[in-house]
């Protein structure tokens, strides 16, 4: 364990590089006895000069940064260590009166997470270990590109604009603008990965458009769906380069995630369709994902898929060894949302092992494509069937 550049104790090398930087000692102290069980090379620094100094030359898999420095905050300190090591995940330690900050830092990918302070021990335990054995997955999967690309998804302007007049009305409601936000992904993606990524004691996972809306509040809303307009442009020619409709991408996830609530509704002892309705709506998201970041082989995958007739799934087989399913649930993983929405989400043409929110969701998904002969679980033909009678009179 190595207490700023001064310590040369020898490290292992391979066991997992945590680098922890806060100007109070008494907190490096607390946190170096917390982890001193733990099978990880741990530095320790009181500054963020000597902390930017270190990570220029070594990438630790975690980062851990006070957010009230003197001299280098820790936004600033983190920002430069995402230049310089983008892919260590970022954790941002704080009082909770820095949620504006703290909001911003996260929808930005500056911070990956957010721990109040004072934290709780056995939960600390755990988000270091989470975030390390994500980042072994990345690894082992040849993910690693996820940690370093991935700062924002696209989104139609159009329907950032309803949001702005709702945004604008003077008796707007927390429902209302909710609702709006279910039916743009990206923006729903967005606002779970911050409510998600914010520990503090006695909170919930966050699943529904609504209660990620409650939590951040409207104004941030605001300033989060400028941030996205910002980056719109870029990042719409590079779907568009797959040869992909950005509009139709979206349209079919409303319809999905509405197809899906409606079916969650009937479904004997499932009481959650609004949970249905968000992860029908995210499903896809390791497509845009790989849109973005690997535009070639992408349209690679578009040409085979149009030639041979067959579908993006199957296509994407043939090209990439990695599906756009393991592709979500490692992001959404990273991003600390909630267990049941990374199983549905990465599984949704596999086996869903008779999970119930798995099932409508591929029901959902095969409907509303219309295509029967994607990889899925082939105990919920039956469903699809009758669903498929349905489709007309729900959308």
């Amino acid at each position: 364990m190595t207490t700023g550049p001064k310590n040369t104790n020898v490290t292992t090398g391979d066991r997992p590089c945590l680098v922890i930087v806060d100007d109070e000692r008494s907190i490096l102290s607390s946190l170096r006895s917390l982890l001193r069980r733990q099978q990880y090379d741990i530095f320790l620094f009181d500054n963020g000069y000597d902390a930017v100094e270190f990570v220029t030359h070594r990438t630790p898999d975690v980062i851990i940064s006070d957010m009230r420095m003197p001299e280098m905050n820790g936004i600033e300190f983190l920002d430069q260590a995402m230049l310089l090591c983008p892919t260590s995940t970022r954790l941002m330690l704080s009082g909770y009166e820095d949620k504006v900050i703290i909001f911003d830092a996260i929808a930005h990918s500056v911070a990956h997470q957010f721990i109040t302070k004072p934290w709780d021990d056995e939960k600390m335990l755990r988000i270091i270990a989470g975030v390390i054995a994500t980042r072994q997955e990345l690894r082992i999967r040849h993910l690693d590109a996820i940690l370093q690309s991935i700062s924002s998804l696209p989104s139609p302007p159009e329907a950032q604009q309803q949001i702005q007049r709702i945004l604008r009305k003077e008796t707007r409601t927390i429902r209302e603008l909710a609702a709006e936000v279910e039916k743009v992904p990206a923006l729903m993606a967005r606002l779970m990965r911050i409510s998600n990524s914010i520990y503090y004691s006695g909170r919930q996972p966050i699943s529904t458009a609504l209660e990620a809306v409650s939590f951040i509040g409207a104004e941030y809303v605001e300033s989060l769906i400028f941030a996205m307009s910002i980056h719109h442009h870029t990042e719409d020619k590079l779907i568009k380069e797959c040869g992909i409709e950005l509009d139709d991408l979206w349209r079919h996830a409303v319809h999905r995630a509405v197809l899906g609530r409606s079916i969650a509704e009937e479904w004997p002892g499932f009481n959650d369709s609004t949970l249905a309705y968000t992860v029908c709506l995210l499903i896809d998201i390791g497509f845009l994902v790989r849109f973005n970041t690997n535009p070639d082989q992408s349209r690679q995958l578009i040409t085979l898929s149009k030639t041979l007739q067959i579908s993006l799934h199957e296509a994407e087989s043939r090209v990439f060894t990695v599906s756009h399913a393991a592709i979500g649930a490692a992001l959404l993983r990273l991003w600390n949302f909630p267990a049941t929405i990374i199983a549905a989400i990465e599984q949704h043409h596999d086996d869903t092992r008779g999970d119930a929110l798995s099932q409508i969701v591929q029901i959902a998904d095969i409907v509303e494509s219309g295509d029967q002969q994607r990889a899925h679980d082939r105990r919920v033909d039956p469903m699809v069937k009758e669903w498929t009678k349905k489709k007309s009179h729900i959308y």
